[in-house]
């Protein structure tokens, strides 16, 4: 995860979750789709990882919530690159954000993409990355037990508005062959939970094959593996292991991991927005519950 822009200035109001900073952005993202470099305006970039990432079904407050992360991402990551001479700004995958282009059928999307235009959400006067997941599955998880030391403002804390639907409890079954073909190992004897955190996500786990060999792994190489293994997988693909939040269980020879959660559970609960939509939140009381040690603020609105 790449971090951090130098602010040349910043007007801040006192006590206000919204600020303005007056800062000057080309209107331009360059999209690395698949190897081949377009050129979209910043608005209908929005819109087009507004669509993927969340989807017209979503509440318009919710949709809002995600257009400002979507936008907060995209000047993050274009900093960064044009900052160090790469020939894109960002790339449409699921390691930085999902984008296909907006055909503008979809109104509640524009509406949430123009409502906030300009808005995006920052650290201490920098621009940092937006966080976001399928679902937390009731807890989210800080950065820092995913990736490492570098994201202080991302904060795990129970999130009851993640705890329903299709991804509140999920069940996945593998065999020792899958497993061991997974994660690169000759079929799985058993599995060992070493340690978990405050979330309840895995932080160490143990696997031992027939072979007598022991691999110890971190939580989010576990998962990992399960996405370099099927990179197209989604929730309902059954090699697919939606989260680190999980426990295990045994019947027969094969693994019963039953678990919460669909992501990484970083920052903005996709699921979670939309039940705080659904309840009476506005955006700006969605992100400010999700990311309450940012701030929502204002960039020059003729360049967004």
């Amino acid at each position: 995860m790449l971090k951090y822009i130098i602010w040349k200035k910043a007007v801040v109001i006192i006590g206000s979750f919204l600020f303005f900073i007056p800062l000057a952005f080309s209107e331009n993202i360059r999209v690395d789709v698949g190897g081949s470099i377009k050129v979209v305006p910043l608005n209908e970039y929005v819109c087009g990882v507004v669509g993927e990432e969340m989807g017209e079904n979503y509440p318009l407050e919710a949709l809002k919530a995600q257009a400002v992360c979507a936008r907060t991402n995209a000047l993050y990551y274009r900093n960064i690159a044009r900052r160090n001479g790469l020939p894109y700004d960002i790339k449409d995958s699921v390691f930085d954000q999902v984008y296909d282009k907006s055909d503008g059928q979809y109104m509640d999307i524009e509406n949430a993409v123009n409502s906030t235009k300009g808005e995006i959400l920052t650290y201490h006067n920098k621009v940092v990355e937006a966080f976001f997941c399928a679902s937390s599955g009731g807890y989210t998880e800080s950065a820092d037990n995913v990736w490492g030391p570098g994201d202080p403002y991302t904060i795990s804390k129970k999130d009851p508005y993640s705890k329903g639907g299709k991804y509140g409890a999920w069940t996945k079954v593998f065999s020792p062959s899958q497993l061991g073909d997974i994660l690169g190992l000759s079929s799985v004897k058993d599995i060992k939970i070493l340690k978990k955190d405050s979330s309840g996500r895995i932080q160490c786990i143990e696997v031992i094959t027939y072979s007598g060999k022991k691999e110890i792994m971190c939580g989010d190489n576990f998962s990992l593996a399960f996405i370099d293994w099927n990179p197209n997988q989604i929730f309902t693909n059954p090699d697919t292991l939606p989260s680190a939040r999980f426990k295990i269980k045994k019947s027969g020879d094969d693994f019963i991991f039953q678990g919460s959660g669909y992501g990484h559970g970083v920052g903005m609960s996709q699921y979670g927005s939309k039940v705080m939509a659904e309840d009476g939140f506005d955006y700006k009381q969605i992100l400010k519950y999700y990311f309450p040690l940012l701030k929502l603020t204002k960039i020059n609105p003729n360049n967004d």
